[in-house]
């Protein structure tokens, strides 16, 4: 059944035939060869129906060839992008985690005064120090602490004898702890007992900057690099924001030892403050104990230097 106001009667039919023969060069029985400019101008009429057929569709009818061809082109682009979508989702930055490279970069210049973008230490890098028989519970240290006092313009070297017992040691969360006694002290009639907690640095828990107990990052830089190890790492530390990533290997155990009370009752004007904190180093293949006590308003660079003397 043909569609309401689209019937065609036989006399209109020879009538459209014969003004398509015009239009294409024919008549009746002769075919006559389109030139080459002919061609051109039906493809760019071609193209000009693809353009048009989204605008105004023609009646089912009247589709053409033409029509069928540019739903053909949509549907392909269609399915392209459609196997494009997915990959771009699964794309997935630090940006987009919400972490600021640009601004990390920029504030690892500022605070190391590094000129070029200093390279990320991501987590799978971190390396903690392995276990070692000289720092677990029972191992006990013997030497002694080198001070030097001021007393109006005299300065007075002395050197308090130190032993050191290992209490408690748990690697996972970098902790370490124990007592420490001073015997000899000057004006004191009996030894001087402390108890202490440490941190082991492990990139993990704990790392070469200290951020606490009024030290600053030079403070740290300056009592780190008395240690013999130092040197080999001081590059990694300082380039990756107080993290190393070779502590596993490293020859040198480091820590920071902060005093919390005293033991036995110290008199009041005793003249010997705990408010500071020990770098230590502990050698893993001798056993050789070196720190240095920092308190800002003690003697800078205190000695401490202790060996092995028994195990539990």
């Amino acid at each position: 059944m043909p569609y309401p106001g689209l019937a065609i009667t036989g006399d209109e039919d020879d009538d459209e035939e014969a003004e398509q023969d015009e239009e294409y060069g024919e008549d009746g029985d002769d075919d006559v060869d389109m030139t080459e400019g002919s061609e051109q101008q039906e493809d760019e009429e071609e193209e000009e129906e693809d353009e048009d057929a989204w605008d105004a569709a023609p009646a089912p009818a009247a589709a053409t060839h033409v029509i069928r061809q540019a739903w053909d082109r949509a549907g392909r682009r269609t399915a392209a992008a459609r196997q494009q979508q997915p990959q771009q989702q699964q794309t997935i930055t630090l940006e987009d985690l919400g972490f600021d490279t640009a601004y990390y970069e920029q504030q690892q210049q500022q605070e190391l005064g590094f000129s070029a973008a200093v390279p990320l230490l991501m987590p799978e890098q971190w390396q903690r120090p392995g276990p070692c028989s000289f720092l677990r519970h029972g191992v006990t240290f013997e030497g002694f602490q080198r001070l030097c006092t001021q007393q109006g313009a005299r300065r007075r070297q002395e050197q308090w004898t130190v032993s050191v017992v290992i209490q408690d040691v748990d690697l996972a969360r970098g902790y370490v702890a124990g007592t420490m006694q001073a015997r000899n002290v000057p004006g004191m009639q009996q030894p001087i007992e402390t108890f202490w907690e440490g941190s082991i640095v492990d990139d993990v828990n704990h790392t070469f900057y200290t951020r606490a107990w009024g030290a600053s990052r030079d403070t740290d830089l300056q009592h780190w690099a008395k240690f013999d190890g130092w040197p080999a790492i001081k590059s990694a530390v300082v380039q990756h924001s107080g993290r190393c990533g070779q502590l596993a290997r490293h020859p040198v155990i480091y820590m920071r030892w902060k005093e919390q009370f005293f033991v036995q009752s110290c008199q009041q004007d005793c003249g010997l403050t705990i408010a500071g904190f020990y770098y230590v180093a502990l050698h893993r293949l001798t056993g050789q104990l070196r720190g240095f006590y920092y308190d800002p308003c003690s003697s800078p660079f205190q000695e401490l230097n202790l060996r092995v003397y028994s195990f539990a």
